[in-house]
């Protein structure tokens, strides 16, 4: 089968991951009453992993490949603690979003503790977290570690079709779900945020405005934070600022996204 590369640049920021903690962006202009935001909802906070200190920052990664078989033939198991193992000594956690539990959460695994929590329970043995293709990981690395470098993930191209997203909607506000546009979608024409709102809306024939946001980690700000694309309002946040141009927000096959999908988007699947 075709290999493929996909290259990912660990950048070196201040960041927290309290920014992580709030998945339904509010609206700045938003109107607020009492504690409760009025326009929009932030997602619950997670129970894990914990804020980091300085130096150690949050990657948002997808793995558009079939990496399990380039990772066998090296001896690393295709799970969290494997990641961290190809990635090398700067990775301290491993994290992905688990909408499956209540509330939402992070399981995570701690790199140098060697256990993890998994549906809310500690877990020691590291195949009970194991990966996906086509799934998108949170990545905490010591910014200070001096072998910090770029990492490139090596695999065969998934079939056509085979990696797809069945997504939660919220009942009251929206609710988070973390995909990956696969890399069978080169040829959809998704190029930035409301380009995907609207292909996920078509393929299941809802609303777009179903997908009340699309949004995207931004490691480049300080600190760093979500961009976010407000669908039914047509604009957005990049890089901190107000944008009404969908184009600003640039949407790449093989990358990890968030969308907030209503009630109304409870059930749906992408890409079909």
């Amino acid at each position: 089968m075709k290999k493929f590369f996909s290259t990912l640049l660990f950048v070196i920021i201040l960041g927290s991951l309290t920014s992580l903690a709030y998945l339904a962006i509010p609206r700045q202009d938003a109107v607020v009453a009492g504690s409760a935001l009025a326009t929009e909802v932030v997602a619950a906070q997670p129970q894990s992993p914990s804020a980091p200190a300085a130096s150690l920052v949050y990657n948002a990664v997808a793995l558009p490949l079939d990496v399990s078989s380039n990772w066998a033939s090296q001896g690393i198991a295709f799970n969290a603690a494997g990641l961290a193992t190809y990635v090398g000594s700067p990775v301290k956690q491993v994290a992905r979003w688990n909408p499956n539990v209540s509330p939402p959460q992070f399981d995570t695994w701690f790199v140098d503790d060697g256990e993890g929590i998994v549906d809310g329970n500690f877990v020691f043995d590291p195949s009970d977290f194991p990966l996906e293709v086509g799934g998108s990981y949170w990545i905490q690395i010591d910014s200070s570690d001096p072998n910090l470098d770029v990492v490139s993930f090596v695999g065969d191209v998934p079939a056509e079709g085979a990696v797809s997203f069945t997504l939660k909607g919220g009942t009251g506000t929206c609710a988070n779900n973390q995909i990956m546009v696969p890399l069978d979608q080169y040829d959809q024409n998704i190029n930035n945020g409301a380009d995907l709102a609207a292909n996920i809306a078509t393929a299941n024939s809802i609303s777009v405005n179903a997908i009340q946001q699309v949004l995207r980690w931004n490691p480049t700000t300080i600190p760093a934070q979500f961009d976010v694309w407000y669908v039914a309002d047509g604009e957005g946040i990049v890089n901190g600022d107000f944008v009404f141009d969908p184009n600003l927000f640039v949407v790449e096959i093989g990358h990890p996204y968030w969308v907030c999908m209503a009630s109304s988007g409870d059930g749906a699947v992408w890409p079909q």
